[in-house]
């Protein structure tokens, strides 16, 4: 068995994971101009969009050869090969850039890690 090269880290994916945790933070925020369910984490290595949701992104994705493997919760490996770059998130009358790469969660549209 060949493992994959974990390049990414994600500690939270659900609202359930969320609760009690004190390095989270959930808000709604404009993404692309699009209402967004966002969840800060300081536990997070990269930034992930949901696969349900990233078509609302209205970016093409990048095809990565190289995919990420992100740990999840419950020692799940995620596997992406997309990632949506230069995504416009709107912060407190601030505009910052985000790369966004897919995965499959359903709680949340976006996860913006925080290092």
């Amino acid at each position: 068995l060949v493992l994959p090269r974990i390049n990414a880290r994600v500690h939270a994916m659900t609202d359930f994971e969320v609760e009690g945790s004190n390095d989270v933070v959930t808000s709604t925020l404009l993404v692309n101009s699009t209402p967004t369910y966002v969840l800060f984490s300081c536990g997070a290595t990269h930034s992930f969009v949901a696969r349900k949701f990233a078509k609302t992104l209205n970016v093409q994705p990048e095809w990565l050869d190289n995919p990420y493997c992100a740990y999840a919760p419950g020692d799940r490996v995620l596997v992406s090969h997309l990632k949506y770059n230069n995504c416009l998130v709107e912060i407190e009358n601030r505009t910052l850039q985000a790369n966004l790469v897919e995965i499959n969660m359903s709680d949340f549209d976006v996860i913006l890690g925080i290092d």
